[in-house]
């Protein structure tokens, strides 16, 4: 994992606005799509466990499951995520990446910007079509790609739905 990712992470998902930090979404999404690209990690690995952290955050979110529930399932599930890498089914960087944001994750709005977070990664990993190299359609991270322009509702409130979800409360 990236230093610069490491360090925005342990001060945690808001900057000191209370908003959610940009590069969560974009930058650092971008830099860690790539780095399990060429760790060999499918985007079909990195969903099955996505689909997790998104049931956790949805049954937060409804209370059905108390966060303290989620929190522990979520180690749970890096329990997981260090089998599979003993197993060579799942790179040390996937798990590295679970295991800091796991560490990161302290309240129910850290629960749902981490799915976020990890939603963009799994987006900014093209799925691998027959005859069809996944690295052809990787993203590059420059500004040229229209991936790091401002202004995309990231940071602030959600375009076109009004809720101030992006912010920290």
């Amino acid at each position: 994992m990236d230093a610069a990712y490491l360090n925005d992470l342990k001060d945690g998902y808001f900057a000191q606005d209370g908003f959610v930090k940009e590069s969560f979404m974009c930058s650092h999404s971008i830099a860690i799509a790539n780095e399990f690209l060429n760790s060999g990690i499918s985007n079909k690995q990195i969903r099955s466990f996505f689909n997790k952290v998104n049931q956790y955050d949805i049954l937060t979110r409804q209370n059905v499951m108390h966060f303290r529930e989620a929190r522990a399932n979520l180690l749970w599930l890096l329990s997981v995520a260090v089998d599979k890498q003993q197993k060579d089914h799942v790179p040390g960087c996937f798990k590295t990446f679970l295991e800091k944001n796991i560490d990161a994750i302290q309240t129910e709005k850290d629960l749902a910007i981490f799915k976020e977070h990890f939603e963009t990664i799994c987006n900014y990993m093209p799925e691998k079509k027959e005859g069809n190299q996944a690295s052809q359609n990787r993203p590059q991270g420059n500004s040229q790609n229209g991936y790091n322009k401002t202004g995309n509702g990231y940071g602030g409130t959600r375009q076109g739905n009004g809720n101030n979800f992006w912010k920290n409360h």
